[in-house]
């Protein structure tokens, strides 16, 4: 079983955003919170893929 184990990369990054459309009844609507988790087939675990996902996130939230 050991021989055969497959191995992969995973990444989970949480951001934190302030609300700016709060409800100022619920205290917890001030923060956003967004979870990402991003997942790799690959042995090397580099600081190339954490770097990757990294500009993933900034290309598709820049506009958020």
């Amino acid at each position: 079983m050991h021989q055969h184990s497959l191995h992969i990369s995973i990444l989970v990054h949480i951001t934190y955003q302030n609300n700016l459309d709060f409800d100022q009844c619920d205290e917890n609507s001030k923060i956003i919170i967004e979870y990402h988790l991003y997942v790799l087939d690959d042995c090397k675990h580099d600081s190339e893929f954490v770097q990757h996902c990294f500009k993933l996130h900034w290309r598709f939230n820049i506009f958020d």
